[in-house]
């Protein structure tokens, strides 16, 4: 369940996980990033709407990554990072 704490936008995380002076990504890798945190953020399209680089190349790969770590970023972001659809949390239920 989430709190009524107001959480951080999709652009606020992104321009601090790339800020100056953070590791340097490749572009394809940040608008990865980008685009999975608007779509979680309920402030883009789905991304698998967005293939914008072809497929078998180095900037589809860098994107692809980018997008995993745009959701990891959107779930450590949350005050409640809806434990309970992680493994962990639902192997606990079942044990119980």
């Amino acid at each position: 369940m989430k709190t009524s704490k107001v959480n951080k936008t999709a652009h606020e995380i992104f321009h601090e996980r790339f800020r100056p002076g953070a590791e340097p990504r490749s572009v394809a890798y940040q608008q990865g990033v980008l685009d999975r945190l608007r779509y979680d953020a309920g402030e883009g399209i789905a991304p698998s709407r967005l293939m914008c680089y072809e497929p078998g190349t180095a900037e589809r790969d860098a994107w692809l990554a980018g997008l995993a770590a745009g959701r990891l970023l959107w779930l450590r972001s949350q005050d409640s990072r809806e434990e309970q659809d992680t493994l962990p949390a639902i192997l606990k239920r079942q044990a119980s």
